[in-house]
């Protein structure tokens, strides 16, 4: 053929994929991360729906039923009191999850900005702050939950604010090494050399970019938060009752371990669960976030 008569090349522009994109399109090919999903929102789907359900009452009694095992009308069983696991499990999911969001997010927000003051200006307040966080690293995160539950007293929210306080050293120090990182960079410089203020450039440019770790941080931390969570109510130092928390339910149950097993079995499954679809939700971020990762 004639090259003069060579019809011309259609080249279609190719839009590139923005950051949000490239992680879903990592994260959905994790389907171990998928399922840690799918198990978080089935969990939270059935505590959002457990108070639209008037026959899921969690503090009806029966007492004639006490201890009864697990039948088609009672699929869970019902527990010393008589009243349903299953109504109880659906209800407790409300407080356990509502509480360990919470800590996360006192911890999360508090060590964050403490992370963020002390690595971009350094000297005294870095010093002054790291001290901080070492005096809270010093104590065994239990002892010092438990030194804040006496002070503030036992209930679900001293055992929130008391694990929200421990757990903030972690993301003040992994903020705080991510901002060391990025202080300095040629971006960060160049805005600083047109004008930008600081408030701007920690803003603009440095928090955007220590978010990875963060998030990372902070879903596998919803895990170990709820255990903690679970743990204060088992010691009788979180939730009281009658509150349908799962680590208070563990704690009634476990004088009936052998003859009524199913009181103790079944909210002590949900809360595994719960904490294994966070872990491996958590290791898929990772996986997602990870900038090495990308062009594989």
């Amino acid at each position: 053929m004639n090259a003069a008569h060579a019809l011309p090349l259609q080249v279609t522009a190719v839009r590139p994929r923005t950051p949000w994109q490239l992680f879903w399109t990592r994260f959905r090919r994790d389907w171990v991360a998928l399922a840690g999903l799918g198990i978080i929102v089935v969990i939270l789907a059935m505590a959002a729906a457990a108070p639209l359900v008037p026959s899921l009452n969690p503090e009806l009694q029966d007492l004639s039923l006490r201890r009864s095992p697990p039948t088609p009308a009672h699929p869970f069983g019902r527990d010393h009191l008589g009243r349903d696991i299953l109504s109880r499990v659906a209800h407790g999911a409300r407080y356990t999850f509502g509480a360990a969001v919470t800590a996360t997010l006192i911890a999360l927000l508090t060590g964050v900005a403490l992370g963020l003051v002390a690595g971009y200006w350094g000297g005294i307040v870095d010093d002054v702050g790291m001290r901080v966080v070492e005096v809270l690293l010093a104590f065994p995160y239990l002892l010092l939950a438990i030194l804040i539950v006496a002070i503030l007293g036992p209930g679900l929210g001293s055992a929130t604010v008391a694990v929200g306080i421990t757990k903030i050293p972690h993301y003040a120090r992994v903020t705080r090494a991510a901002v060391l990182s990025l202080r300095h960079s040629d971006y960060v410089d160049a805005a600083r050399v047109i004008g930008a203020t600081d408030a701007g450039i920690i803003t603009r440019h440095i928090l955007p970019n220590t978010m990875a770790p963060i998030l990372v941080l902070a879903t596998v931390g919803l895990g170990a938060d709820v255990l903690s969570i679970a743990g204060l109510g088992f010691l009788g130092l979180g939730a009281q009752p009658p509150t349908a928390e799962w680590g208070l339910m563990v704690s009634e149950g476990r004088s009936y371990l052998f003859e009524a097993s199913h009181i103790i079995v079944f909210p002590g499954v949900f809360l595994m669960l719960l904490v294994l679809g966070f872990n491996l939700m958590g290791d898929g971020l990772r996986d997602a976030l990870d900038p090495r990762l990308r062009r594989r």
